[in-house]
């Protein structure tokens, strides 16, 4: 092999490995980008519910509103914490333990373990109110003076 052309194999050689760096470096960099905003969906979902609920608590007011969510998320639950728990308990474990232990959180995405308190929730017919998530969560909120009543859209 001559001297130039061992230069070359050596040249496409590092090219190579510093192209698939760059490709690796890239991959986890966006990776990191689309965790973080999930995290940041969340924090706005939270956030966003939260006012909606002490929003819209005048009597007699009716909206829709809808809150985009992470894919991860597949279900909204929240719960009457002052009625009998009417969950499987096999299948939503954590929720029917925060309801047997009379604790705060009232509101929780389905798989993720996050879960909060929002105060002034009405469920009118039942004690839970499950709803399926694509990405968006669209439900119906009705003003009861003193708190906002919750049912799903398509209920």
């Amino acid at each position: 092999m001559k001297r130039g052309q061992a230069q070359r194999v050596l040249i496409y050689a590092l090219t190579a490995i510093v192209g698939a760096m760059l490709l690796i470096f890239g991959y986890r960099v966006i990776g990191g980008l689309m965790q973080s905003g999930d995290k940041l969906m969340l924090v706005d979902f939270r956030t966003e519910f939260s006012r909606d609920i002490d929003l819209f608590s005048s009597y007699g007011s009716v909206q829709t509103r809808s809150y985009r969510l992470p894919a991860t998320v597949r279900e909204v639950c929240v719960i009457d914490l002052t009625r009998e728990p009417d969950l499987d308990a096999s299948r939503y474990p954590t929720i029917v333990d925060s309801w047997q232990s009379g604790s705060p959180p009232n509101v929780f995405l389905i798989p993720l373990d996050m879960q909060f308190a929002v105060e002034r929730i009405l469920l009118t017919d039942r004690a839970s109110l499950c709803i399926p998530v694509r990405g968006v969560l669209t439900i119906r909120l009705y003003g009861e003076g003193n708190a906002t009543r919750i049912a799903n859209v398509e209920s």
